[in-house]
């Protein structure tokens, strides 16, 4: 599944407002928690998902995610990723093995978006809010509250879509767009695309490459890295997009 997390400021000093969870086909939906407003359901609906080693959870710079997760002080704290395959690992594996070098700052999501799957990506998906309760064996989600939003855009043009959105985003520095109510059609979905395009890069062509599997190891040991940084390893808050000191030692490299 793909996952990702917004908030604002999201860290343990901000605040975790929305969890989105991408499901993959025959669901292909998009469930969007609303953390504050289902307050302690989130927490025990998002748990055993979260925490669950054996269920790959795709994420992308997953490193305020998990402080936020861990340390927020929001309903849904004290909740630990486990199970993490951080993409933006992936695509600085992917990079080093091209060119021999080490990067020096993680590319955008769009960018490795763009390098495994391409480009000018149309895509039709669900986007599902409410109170959601997971069955861990069958893996499906059943509604057991209100539907707040439940909508389709149609098809849309992913890369389109993501630019027009980001250029909105560039003046909300701290995302407090992220704490306002009702959010509307366009800011659920781009919510939720982060952990659609998480999914996609790790499910990609490329990683299904023979050449890759032989990263395996090394892209665990970055995955478990980039969560860990801040509760484990200490290191500053992210504030770019700069790699953390570690994490070329945690992968061997």
């Amino acid at each position: 599944i793909g996952v990702d997390c917004k908030g604002r400021n999201l860290s343990r000093s901000g605040t975790l407002e929305l969890v989105t969870v991408f499901v993959p086909p025959p669901t292909t939906t998009i469930f969007v928690f609303d953390v504050p407003a289902l307050g302690g359901a989130a927490n025990s609906a998002l748990k055993d998902l979260l925490s669950n080693e054996q269920l790959i959870k795709c994420m992308y710079d997953c490193r305020n995610d998990a402080d936020a997760l861990m340390c927020a002080p929001t309903v849904c704290n004290r909740v630990e990723l486990q199970g993490v395959i951080d993409t933006s690992v992936v695509g600085i594996l992917a990079r080093h093995a091209k060119f021999g070098t080490r990067s020096d700052r993680f590319a955008s999501i769009d960018n490795t978006f763009k390098d495994f799957c391409g480009n000018n990506v149309t895509l039709e998906f669900e986007i599902a809010k409410g109170n959601w309760q997971l069955d861990m064996q069958k893996f499906t989600m059943t509604n057991v509250g209100n539907v707040e939003c439940n909508c389709k855009l149609g098809r849309i043009n992913l890369q389109q879509f993501k630019a027009d959105m980001n250029g909105r985003m560039q003046s909300d520095t701290q995302r407090q767009i992220w704490t306002r109510r009702p959010l509307n059609d366009n800011d659920l979905a781009y919510a939720g695309l982060n952990a659609l395009m998480a999914y996609a890069i790790w499910n990609s062509e490329t990683t299904g490459q023979p050449g890759f599997a032989s990263q395996w190891t090394r892209i665990k040991s970055g995955s478990r890295f980039m969560k860990d940084v801040y509760s484990v390893y200490n290191e500053p808050r992210a504030t770019s997009a700069s790699v953390p000191t570690g994490l070329y030692r945690a992968m061997g490299i």
